[in-house]
């Protein structure tokens, strides 16, 4: 993902709701909101607040409590996360500013809603490099990343009629290991350069 957390390990606890004006995007509901702010969680840029706080009716005219026109609540959602790595490129001691920021992250959904990870680390201003849909166009030219870098690295799950717990791990795609190369590649020069 792009950017820095601070912590190496937390918790995103926000409730997840459809976009009402863009209905292929979900928006995360922020403790507090009381849905009437129709402020949509906006793509990602570097320097806006991704808040979403959305309103939305189901298609009887009633939300999810049964009242009409209130606004949802959101469906409960809790990503779990960890910091693997962190690259800076750029900046350090050349008069640059703070340089790119690029964090790899293990992910662990307690829910599992539509996008999920990628509306929560969207709306921590952290989102996932070469997200085409939670990302300005700009940020994913400069982060030089085609496709989105994410992966289900492990999924484990109950077998539905054993019971049996079964376990997949898949690799990292090319175009991961590629990108992650490139960083490595690109942090590597930089720190030449300092020499």
């Amino acid at each position: 993902m792009s950017g820095n957390f601070r912590e190496r390990h937390g918790l995103i606890d926000l409730p997840i709701i459809r976009n009402r004006r863009e209905r292929h995007k979900m928006a995360v509901v922020r403790p507090g909101d009381n849905g009437q702010d129709e402020e949509q969680l906006e793509e990602y840029d570097g320097g806006k607040d991704n808040r979403g706080e959305v309103e939305e009716e189901d298609d009887d005219g009633g939300d999810e409590k049964g009242g009409r026109g209130a606004p949802k609540a959101g469906k409960a959602a809790l990503t779990e996360w960890r910091v693997v790595r962190t690259w800076t490129i750029g900046g350090k001691g050349k008069g640059k500013g703070q340089g790119e920021t690029y964090t790899l992250l293990e992910v662990l959904l307690h829910t599992g809603r539509t996008h999920q990870i990628r509306v929560h680390l969207a709306s921590t201003q952290h989102p996932i490099v070469g997200d085409a849909l939670y990302t300005r166009k700009a940020a994913r030219q400069r982060h030089g990343a085609s496709q989105l870098q994410l992966l289900a690295r492990q999924l484990t799950i109950a077998h539905p009629k054993s019971g049996k717990v079964l376990s997949f791990e898949a690799p990292y795609p090319a175009h991961m290991v590629d990108f992650i190369q490139s960083l490595d590649e690109r942090a590597r020069r930089d720190s030449d350069e300092e020499l």
